[in-house]
């Protein structure tokens, strides 16, 4: 049919049916909105909670090294060489043990020596109080003579001359008598001498036997059997750690401040300051706290027992405090550096929040809230001690403030959010880890310009461990070494 239509009128036909398909088209396909507009994305939602309000207790903290209660070198007195060694390393050992045993022979003999001498001595004694005894005899016939020819004389019987023989003979008697008993005099010296030198040998003789001056643990033995030894020669060495000292020091602002609070919890108690000068009733057995190297908590408790009475040392502004541990496993070893903290104060109303939420860039710590405009604000904070999942805010929060703990978009200053409510559960304070100083900056510039989202990374992980183990240490973390808690603001970070 369509082939019967004239050729011309076919053409103008078709240019008809195009001009209206064209008039229609706009009515059928009207697209009310530009293809090119931007559609803005709805607030991204986030959970916030409010800062936990707990009492606290503050610490000092300082670093200290440990030292053995009981130590004692072991060396020999005598010279001579080791016959027995009655000991292996590490033994734990009395006071009073055989250690070593040096050679005996010489030290044997010079006993045998020593007390003849004493027999001698004692024999000489003997000897002169007899020639005492013959002078005090012959004094006294010598006296008798003498008055009876100085009666004769006065009768003129004798002649000068013999009185002058008797009283010499007498005078001779009294010099005898004074000669043996200074001889006795001195034979007793002699005595004490060689009892002395008996002494001296019988000491030298014991001293063959090394004992131990103290009970303890034995380190190993520095001379082998067959080694000669002189007097003083280093042998080993005893060491007694069931109780552990730690040394350190504390400036000069906090010693006055821990002097301060030791007052205030005695007029508190109704106790007394003490009158006297002595630093040492203010601070002995107070309370004291330490963590070794490899420990998160401080889980060992002991007590100061001792304050350098001559004061602070003006070289270095510091005062010198000491602390004893009970050490019954010898789980603290002597010579190690390690954390000490003792309680200053109680501080009834605390704020803490998740250290993980706690972000770095170069002012400092900061954490990002919700304000009652449900826009994101930055709030810098100052940090002070930490527990296990949660640090204190000295300033910078209050405690109807808004914390982000979740959210799964980029997060910065001044965006829209919707905000859910939620709990955080209560904090673990009864065993605090190091409180380090959190207001240091960041260590180098590519934490500071780390990129925002990282920021909402944390708050998500935050959010998980808060949830999943309000309690546990192991989601703990340094606020000064993570990168992770360490997301820069908005001013540093980049747009994508």
């Amino acid at each position: 049919m369509w082939m019967s239509v004239p050729a011309a009128f076919r053409g103008r036909l078709s240019l008809v049916v195009l001009a209206l398909a064209g008039l229609l088209s706009p009515l059928g396909c009207a697209d009310p909105v530009p293809s090119n507009q931007f559609a803005p994305p709805p607030p991204p939602e986030v959970k916030v909670a409010h800062p936990l309000e707990q009492a606290i207790t503050i610490y000092q903290e300082e670093t200290g090294q440990t030292e053995s209660v009981g130590s004692a070198q072991v060396r020999s007195r005598v010279n001579g060489y080791v016959q027995q060694v009655n000991f292996a390393p590490g033994q734990e050992v009395n006071k009073d043990d055989v250690l070593y045993v040096i050679e005996k022979d010489e030290y044997e003999a010079a006993v045998d020596a020593a007390k003849a001498e004493v027999s001698t001595a004692e024999a000489s004694i003997q000897t002169m109080e007899a020639k005492v005894g013959e002078a005090k005899v012959e004094l006294n016939r010598s006296e008798l003579e003498f008055q009876r020819i100085a009666k004769l004389r006065d009768q003129n019987v004798v002649t000068q001359a013999d009185y002058e023989v008797a009283e010499a003979s007498r005078d001779s008697a009294k010099a005898l008598l004074d000669s043996a008993e200074a001889n006795v005099t001195a034979a007793k010296a002699e005595l004490k001498r060689a009892n002395a030198r008996l002494t001296q040998a019988n000491l030298d003789l014991a001293y063959t036997d090394v004992v131990a001056p103290i009970s303890g643990h034995i380190t190993k033995t520095d001379v082998k059997v067959g080694n000669l030894v002189d007097p003083g020669t280093m042998l080993t060495t005893i060491v007694n750690a069931d109780e552990i000292y730690v040394n350190f020091s504390l400036s000069d602002r906090d010693a006055m401040r821990l002097q301060k609070a030791a007052m205030e919890e005695m007029k508190a108690r109704g106790e007394t300051p003490p009158k006297s000068d002595s630093r040492a009733p203010r601070y002995i057995h107070r309370k004291a706290f330490l963590r070794r190297e490899v420990d998160k908590n401080f889980d060992f408790e002991g007590k100061l027992n001792y304050v350098d009475e001559k004061g602070v040392d003006p070289k270095t502004g510091t005062l010198a405090v000491r602390a004893i541990f009970p050490n019954p496993r010898h789980t603290i070893f002597p010579g190690l550096f390690v954390y000490i903290r003792v309680p200053v104060q109680t501080v009834d109303a605390a704020l803490l929040i998740p250290e993980q939420l706690v972000a770095r860039d170069q002012t400092g710590p900061y954490v990002l809230t919700v304000d009652k405009d449900n826009e994101i604000v930055r709030k810098d904070i100052t940090t002070g001690q930490s527990y296990p999942d949660y640090v204190v805010v000295q300033t910078g929060l209050e405690k109807e403030d808004q914390i982000i703990i979740s959210g799964s978009q980029r997060l910065r200053p001044g965006m829209k959010v919707v905000p859910t409510l939620e709990q955080l559960p209560s904090a673990n304070l009864e065993k605090a880890i190091s409180p380090e100083d959190n207001e240091q900056p960041p260590s180098s510039t590519e934490e500071d310009s780390t990129d925002a989202t990282d920021a909402t990374d944390t708050t998500d992980k935050a959010a998980k461990d808060v949830k999943s183990t309000p309690n546990s240490d192991a989601g703990s973390s340094s606020p000064n070494s993570s990168d992770e808690s360490t997301p820069a603001s908005s001013d540093n970070t980049p747009s994508r």
